[in-house]
């Protein structure tokens, strides 16, 4: 919103979260922030309004209201819109705001955040979803590739690494790292998290309702 503005809420939220739960992304000289129903933003880093972009009203699941966060590659941003009306993937130029192209989804609600990846030198965005876990082009939006079997309610975001993507529910199981996916161990915290899990390094970081934790292998 325009500095100094204010709106009422156009939906309903989650008690344990905000109106503002998705998490902005920098590229060192822009700040994007994506309010929902009330748009996307970015700002330089003294707080002034480069642009916007009005993205339509979110119909979410339930009124547990939004999380999905935008993915920052380059100078490609792009923003996962999955909700009860017609889900849509989108990528924006990050410098004017620019839509690149804009791709519809047979989604429902979920609240995961999209990764961007490259794979033999082409870059991918790689979004989960109830239906699907799906690849999209960069460039184009072009599917590449698709895979099922989540179920509904995603909200973990896909991580990848050594040339593959991973993708889950929400339940922080350690499994091997071999041909068959062997669960090892079935970690639980006394706490409850609303928050996505971060990572530095070898360090995971989780954010809960009384604590904040770093899980590490010392």
């Amino acid at each position: 919103m325009e500095r100094g503005e204010e709106a009422l809420p156009t939906e309903q939220g989650h008690r344990t979260a905000s109106l503002t739960s998705a998490s902005p992304v920098t590229d060192g000289e822009r700040l994007i922030v994506n309010f929902g129903s009330y748009g996307l933003y970015a700002l330089d880093l003294g707080g002034e309004l480069l642009w916007k972009a009005d993205l339509g009203p979110v119909q979410v699941l339930h009124g547990h209201g939004e999380g999905s966060s935008p993915a920052l590659h380059g100078d490609a941003l792009v923003v996962n819109w999955d909700h009860e009306g017609q889900s849509f993937i989108a990528a924006f130029d990050v410098r004017s705001g620019r839509e690149r192209w804009k791709v519809p989804r047979d989604e429902v609600t979920s609240w995961a955040t999209p990764i961007v990846v490259e794979h033999a030198g082409r870059p991918q965005v790689i979004a989960s979803g109830t239906t699907r876990v799906r690849g999209y082009d960069l460039a184009t939006g072009s599917v590449i590739w698709e895979c099922g079997g989540l179920s509904a309610n995603v909200v973990a975001s896909p991580v990848a690494g050594d040339g593959m993507a991973f993708a889950g529910n929400g339940l922080t199981l350690v499994l091997e790292d071999g041909d068959a996916p062997r669960v090892l161990a079935r970690n639980r915290l006394d706490d409850s998290f609303s928050a996505s899990a971060a990572i530095a390094g070898k360090d995971l970081f989780l954010r809960g309702h009384r604590s904040l934790y770093c899980l590490a292998d010392r």
